[in-house]
Parts: structure tokens; sequence; C-alpha cells
């Protein structure tokens, strides 16, 4: 069994470049260009077919660590989502 998806994927949704996942489950963080934004996933089941993760800073996508200085990513919103979930 493998672990459920953790971190960027390309949206399956084809709306945006890359969603990211938490837990198996589609998140409202988005990327396109680069840019970090929030958009919540459609309100339908996944398309068929596998995620394919995303590699920006030669990490496995699961990876929380700090993009390179010089890509001009900041990882901040994605740290502000998780800082506003319920916590258990």
């Amino acid at each position: 069994m493998s672990a459920p998806a953790q971190g960027w994927y390309k949206d399956p949704y084809l709306i945006h470049e890359d969603r990211y996942f938490s837990a198996g489950a589609a998140t409202k963080l988005v990327r396109d260009g680069g840019q970090v934004a929030y958009d919540p996933p459609p309100d339908v089941s996944l398309p068929e077919g596998d995620l394919v993760p995303v590699y920006t800073t030669g990490e496995p996508s699961g990876s929380h660590a700090e993009p390179p200085a010089d890509t001009g990513l900041s990882w901040r919103p994605v740290f502000d989502y998780f800082d506003q979930l319920p916590k258990a």
C-alpha cells in the first residue's frame, strides 16, 4: 500500500499548474508560474489516473524544505495555510 499523496502534484483538475495535496486530499493551495495562491478544488471526485508529483527543489514532493533563495518562491503561504487548520 502506498502512502497518501503529500506535497505538490500536477493539478489533476487541469485548472492550475500544480496543486498541494495533504494526506491524500487536494487542498486549496495552487501554483501557477511559481506563484502560490488559493483556489479550492472543485466539488467533484478526483479524476481517474495517477497523480504526477512535482519536484522543484530536487527533493521528493512531500518535502517541506525551503526552495533555493534564487527562485523567488516563498513557502510562507503553505505554512500559513497549515497553521490555520484546526488542531486535533
